[in-house]
């Protein structure tokens, strides 16, 4: 979800395009509590995200690992450092805003001394500081509940390269070291979402949503796209110009969601949803890239919007949610009208563009800089 592509003169706008549209998604579904729009069954825009920081972090890792014919301490610390720059900062700007609002608005029911006691001890908003709120369960507090995905994203950027190191000094070569670790980052959170999950549950899939023991197999398959794509040049390209490959992953993608999502009575069996839901989403996602990857931007107005989308795509994905809805809830009447809804949605939507293009700007864009100054790949 935090991994842009770098700057360039032609940028993969098919890449960008893919930002583009699951932060919209993610900022539709916050949306919904502001105004009530007719249901519409739109999938979630997070696979999207998983996926795509699979292919572009694993793409890195292997360029990295070919160019140093190996992967040691200092390749792991330059790979860490630059991400930890690239995604921590904006992350935890953020987190500073939603404690202070969290705190001032508790303040109104509570004491100083136990609207603290409930921030860090009963809730354990510390856990947030190094992504341990969902790390085995879900979250128990509803405070910044959007950082689950974030949080299933650093750890994968912490275990794949740790997992990587390893294989790599047990002798093996490169491409079969990149294909191990795929295979393990796939099948180890398949089998705790098998094995783990309650049995009993229904609609057990979104108990399991939002555990990063159970999530990391999304980003997984998007290494995999990554590891065609540097090793298995010739497929590549065959899977690069088949365009229905973009419809059908289109279609698995939706359907997979939907007929979960409409047909639960049938389908409220934790084998079959944990076992194929996410799996078959994350593969819908993953065969559009092939084509997609090979879309260049023409500068056109359309393809400025979605680059402008796609970069500031982070920022908004942090700000919209708990910070930017939760104020504009603190300040709607109870008794607001349907339209004045309409307009605190319509705001809702101008505010994230708004306050995602300042944070793009003043916080993630700095601290990207002096990772470049001071941790090149």
């Amino acid at each position: 979800m935090s991994e842009h592509l770098p700057l360039q003169k032609k940028r993969i706008l098919g890449l960008d395009l893919m930002r583009a549209i699951a932060v919209v998604m993610v900022i539709f579904h916050h949306g919904f509590s502001l105004f009530d729009f007719p249901f519409i069954p739109i999938p979630d825009g997070v696979d999207i995200f998983f996926v795509l920081s699979g292919f572009l972090i694993g793409g890195i890792l292997i360029k990295t690992m070919e160019k140093r014919k190996g992967f040691s301490l200092a390749d792991l610390k330059i790979f860490w450092f630059r991400r930890w720059f690239r995604t921590l900062p904006a992350f935890w700007f953020t987190l500073l805003l939603n404690l202070i609002l969290y705190f001032f608005l508790n303040l109104q029911n509570l004491s100083i001394k136990d609207t603290l006691k409930l921030m860090f001890l009963k809730e354990k908003l510390w856990q947030y500081f190094f992504f341990l709120q969902n790390l085995t369960s879900n979250m128990i507090s509803r405070f910044f509940p959007e950082t689950w995905s974030l949080s299933v994203e650093e750890w994968f950027y912490l275990l794949l390269p740790i997992i990587l190191f390893f294989a790599l000094k047990n002798r093996l070569k490169p491409y079969k070291a990149i294909l191990l670790s795929i295979i393990i980052i796939i099948i180890f959170p398949t089998i705790a979402r098998y094995f783990f999950s309650d049995i009993n549950l229904k609609w057990n899939w979104l108990s399991t949503r939002m555990v990063v023991v159970m999530r990391l197999d999304g980003i997984g398959l998007g290494v995999f796209m990554a590891y065609i794509k540097y090793y298995k040049p010739v497929f590549w390209d065959k899977l690069a110009s088949f365009k229905i490959l973009i419809y059908l992953g289109i279609f698995i993608f939706y359907a997979s969601f939907y007929i979960i999502h409409e047909n639960y009575y049938y389908f409220n069996s934790y084998t079959i949803t944990n076992l194929t839901f996410y799996t078959f989403t994350s593969i819908g996602v993953m065969i559009t890239i092939p084509p997609l990857s090979k879309i260049i931007s023409n500068d056109s107005i359309f393809d400025r919007v979605v680059t402008f989308t796609s970069l500031i795509s982070y920022s908004m994905y942090l700000i919209n949610g708990t910070f930017i809805l939760t104020i504009i809830q603190q300040i709607l009447p109870t008794d607001v009208s349907e339209f004045g809804k309409f307009l605190s949605c319509i705001f809702f939507w101008l505010s994230t563009f708004f306050m995602g293009n300042l944070m793009y700007k003043y916080v993630e864009q700095p601290f990207m800089r002096l990772r470049d100054r001071h941790f090149i790949d």
